[in-house]
């Protein structure tokens, strides 16, 4: 056999197995060259004359699996509407839009007020901006985005967040699953030094159900989802990439002193809401103290102390950090004990547990859970 055509052999036995987008994908992210892609995949798609040399010796599941997974593709693009709100984000847009180009079959902008080419840049990805007078409240904002979209579902991004699908069929999956409204997906935070950090965010929903519009000025919530009137899952083989919380990035867009301002009217406007009080916590800094003890204790109140939110775990892993930073490590490993009641697995809670034992001179309990979590 030729060097070529064992080559295409090989693809071929290898696209039995698996889908042919979850490989292009894969090729994508290691840098292949659209040409080369395009040779095995792309041809094939359209059956020309090129396809049936390639293509030779292909069985019918290959064949199938292909349709199939063209199909899912494509009936789950239409019905998918990015969603943004924009401003000043000339230097990340591109990026963000072009990560997701190939799941949208629309694309609503809502610009803010930018200064810069953001606008453009959005126009250019084929988007329709809307402009927004800005109104210090980030469901005001979002919800027109909603508003402006025609298909069913809603994938919310951010401009400096960059969409990474894994598996190519998890879209076509979610838009035809019966029950949940909508579906988490996994956010990894880019941090300092190559580290990151993982949680999870409700960014892709029903936008045509009652209910799903967003309230709060800040850290903002679907409110059937808040009110638990709707059913929810996890999509796995779908992440978010968020490149926001590094130094350079927070210092450039100056987000410290509007984020509390905003927290503090949002906990004027509800402030017998626990969540309303851990957002306002989370931008406080040192003097966030007596809003996490009021979170907790608000939860506790409300009938939501059982809670599994993951806002919830958010809750207990933040406010064991800041208490072990003030020094306070016997309240900060009494809190991590608290979530882990609820939160038992949770690798981020057990390594706040170990982090107070050691700050408390225990060492050989936090070897203790270092060895549990390597389980």
């Amino acid at each position: 056999m030729e060097p070529g055509k064992k080559g295409v052999g090989r693809a071929a036995g290898l696209l039995q197995e698996r889908s042919i987008l979850q490989w292009v994908l894969r090729w994508r992210a290691r840098g292949w060259p659209a040409r080369q892609r395009s040779t095995v995949v792309a041809v094939a798609l359209t059956g020309g004359a090129s396809a049936r040399g390639l293509t030779k010796g292909w069985s019918r599941r290959c064949w199938e699996t292909l349709y199939d997974f063209r199909m899912a593709m494509s009936d789950a693009r239409g019905q998918i509407a990015l969603s943004m709100i924009v401003r000043d984000e000339e230097d990340v847009l591109g990026r963000c839009l072009a990560s997701a180009r190939d799941w949208d079959g629309e694309v609503i902008v809502v610009d803010t007020g930018s200064r810069d080419r953001s606008v453009a840049i959005a126009e250019s990805f084929g988007a329709r901006v809307i402009p927004f007078t800005w109104c210090d409240d980030f469901s005001a904002a979002r919800n027109a985005s909603l508003e402006a979209a025609s298909l069913p579902w809603a994938l919310v991004l951010d401009a400096d967040e960059e969409l990474v699908v894994e598996d190519a069929s998890a879209f076509e999956r979610a838009v035809t699953a019966r029950g949940p409204a909508g579906f988490s997906l996994t956010l990894n935070n880019q941090l300092e030094q190559g580290l990151s950090g993982d949680f999870r965010v409700f960014r892709f929903f029903r936008r045509d159900m009652e209910g799903m519009r967003y309230r709060g000025q800040l850290h903002e919530q679907i409110v059937a989802v808040a009110e638990k009137r709707v059913a929810t899952a996890h999509l796995r083989g779908i992440r978010i990439l968020h490149h926001g919380h590094t130094a350079q990035r927070v210092a450039q867009k100056q987000k410290g002193a509007r984020n509390v301002r905003l927290a503090h009217a949002l906990v004027a406007t509800r402030p017998e809401d626990p969540f309303a009080w851990f957002s306002l916590a989370r931008e406080q800094g040192p003097e966030s103290m007596s809003s996490y003890r009021r979170a907790l204790e608000l939860l506790g109140a409300s009938g939501q102390g059982e809670s599994r939110d993951d806002w919830v775990l958010h809750l207990y892993v933040d406010f064991c950090t800041a208490l072990r930073r003030e020094g306070q490590n016997s309240e900060a490993e009494d809190i991590a004990e608290r979530g882990l009641v609820l939160f038992p697995h949770s690798p981020d809670l057990r390594f706040a547990r170990g982090q107070t034992r050691l700050a408390k001179g225990d060492a050989a309990g936090a070897a203790a859970i270092r060895r549990t979590n390597r389980l």
